[in-house]
């Protein structure tokens, strides 16, 4: 794509940087993932995608709590809501929204992270009735019970980090929904259920680590036969 040309695709262009974008967050490179994004926003908007323009912009929520920044997680948040609430877009922004949610929470903003929850459950269309959300999108248990843990409603935790354990199966999920028992249990005085959790949650942690070791191998081994064909 030649940017100097009165004819330049601009619509390739922002897909291209988001592309790139998407490479470097799998390479944990946070940084060059929102320069990239940015370019996709300013490339897709030269297009007149608004898609493309949202979903670059809110992924960027990503990269800023990969990086410890909830501030500007929440927003990137609030700005997607306030210029896209009334729009065509509204639940494309509801599902992205769910994103903001543990933000919310750590800056203690409970009330707001109920909110987003309510409007994602509402809206999103994930959901198959009831408490039940359709397979791959179980993190929603796993929000739902840190919400119910800021406001003291242990009890309403330990029900969707159950039905996360239950529902959720690869690894990520399941250490999520140990982690959370153990934390319930502890602060019940249940010494027993505290460790049976803690231990599987350590054997699904190491779980974790191994698989996410393995891509990374698969990223150095990429990045080699990459520079070799070059």
């Amino acid at each position: 794509a030649d940017t100097t040309d009165k004819d330049c695709n601009y619509r390739q262009l922002c897909r291209v940087y988001a592309q790139l974008a998407d490479i470097f967050y799998r390479q944990n490179l946070m940084e060059e993932n929102i320069k990239c994004l940015d370019m996709s926003v300013i490339y897709a908007l030269r297009a007149n995608d608004t898609m493309v323009a949202i979903n670059s912009y809110a992924y960027k929520m990503a990269a800023y709590e990969r990086l410890g920044l909830p501030d500007s997680v929440v927003r990137i948040s609030d700005d997607l809501y306030r210029r896209y609430h009334c729009s065509t877009y509204r639940q494309t922004v509801i599902c992205f929204l769910s994103q903001s949610v543990c933000s919310y929470i750590t800056l203690g903003k409970a009330d707001k992270a109920r909110d987003i929850l309510c409007l994602y459950e509402k809206e999103s269309g994930y959901f198959n009735g009831g408490l039940e959300i359709e397979p791959g999108r179980e993190a929603y248990y796993d929000m739902k019970a840190k919400y119910y843990m800021a406001t003291g409603k242990a009890d309403s935790a330990e029900i969707f980090y159950r039905l996360e354990k239950e529902r959720g199966t690869d690894f990520a999920n399941q250490n999520m929904a140990a982690r959370g028992l153990t934390r319930i249990f502890q602060e019940k005085g249940m010494a027993d259920s505290a460790l049976k959790y803690s231990l599987y949650s350590y054997d699904m942690n190491d779980s974790l680590y191994s698989g996410m070791a393995t891509k990374e191998v698969g990223h150095v081994k990429g990045m080699y036969d990459y520079s070799r064909f070059q």
